[in-house]
């Protein structure tokens, strides 16, 4: 007669939706109070400018040189197109992206086993942390952030084995490129070669066709924003590939086995040692 409704389901909906909003809320209000405290009269405004210029008809690449940032500068321009010019939708653009690898970053977490007030808790200082620590839009931000996201979509993929999933990875690490080269073209080098070694160990090749096709429909997607912008594709080469990878070279000149080595052992000694630690811990699962 009467019919019972089970709250259970519902109460957790309730609660992890309050921890989405609370995270929402510390993601932007702290992005906006630490991005309001003094700027870099270079950094700081770098992108403030180049997005205004494109509201004024002048985009980077065919009109003005870039070696990075392309996509934070449309993005941040189509921001101040709809919404005006001003510093507070300057520092709404950074303010999303903070949110996003905040949740991405509290899903994970959740996906990993913790419960929902730990994943908050963890969340919570991530929020305060990531990108409150430049607070404007910066390139290198963008692209770190995204890369990461792309590690948790990859983790994501190999536990559910979901297509969309592994159709989204190739979509994120593109736009971290596009962001900033570094360190997102290592991210995809290691996640690329991680993929291949991992469907050869689980004889599972079908994991690249949502991979490959996801691939090739963002490049065309990327060339047709070209195209229709007037946007050499060989001056995007030469200006976002080529170049940058002149300054890389000449880094590159002065590291050797021994400098790095020494690095690994006393500078970044607790990222070496946390490496090992996981990987005997899967050595030891598998």
């Amino acid at each position: 007669m009467f019919k019972i409704i089970n709250t259970t389901g519902l109460n957790k909906g309730i609660v992890g939706l309050l921890h989405i909003l609370l995270l929402l809320s510390s993601s932007i209000l702290a992005n906006y109070y630490f991005g309001s405290i003094g700027v870099w009269p270079i950094d700081t405004f770098a992108f403030f400018d180049s997005a205004n210029f494109i509201n004024k008809g002048f985009l980077p690449v065919r009109d003005y040189w870039t070696s990075n940032g392309f996509l934070v500068d449309f993005i941040q321009s189509v921001f101040f197109k709809v919404l005006g010019v001003n510093w507070s939708v300057y520092l709404l653009q950074s303010s999303i992206i903070n949110f996003l690898f905040t949740y991405f970053t509290y899903k994970f977490l959740k996906n990993e086993g913790l419960n929902s007030n730990s994943s908050l808790f963890y969340s919570f200082f991530v929020s305060i942390l990531a990108y409150p620590s430049i607070g404007a839009p910066f390139p290198d931000h963008h692209s770190l952030l995204l890369s990461i996201i792309g590690i948790y979509l990859l983790i994501f993929a190999i536990k559910n084995n979901r297509f969309i999933i592994w159709f989204s990875i190739p979509f994120i690490l593109v736009l971290a490129f596009l962001c900033k080269q570094t360190p997102s073209a290592f991210f995809i080098i290691i996640i690329s070669i991680y993929l291949f070694c991992f469907s050869i160990y689980k004889k599972d090749y079908y994991l690249f066709i949502p991979i490959i096709l996801s691939s090739i429909i963002t490049i065309l997607i990327f060339v047709f924003f070209l195209f229709l912008n007037e946007i050499n594709f060989q001056d995007f080469l030469i200006q976002y590939i080529f170049f940058p990878l002149t300054i890389g070279s000449e880094r590159a000149e002065s590291l050797s086995f021994y400098s790095f080595f020494y690095k690994l052992i006393t500078e970044l000694k607790f990222f070496f040692n946390s490496g090992i630690n996981i990987d005997y811990s899967d050595y030891k699962r598998f």
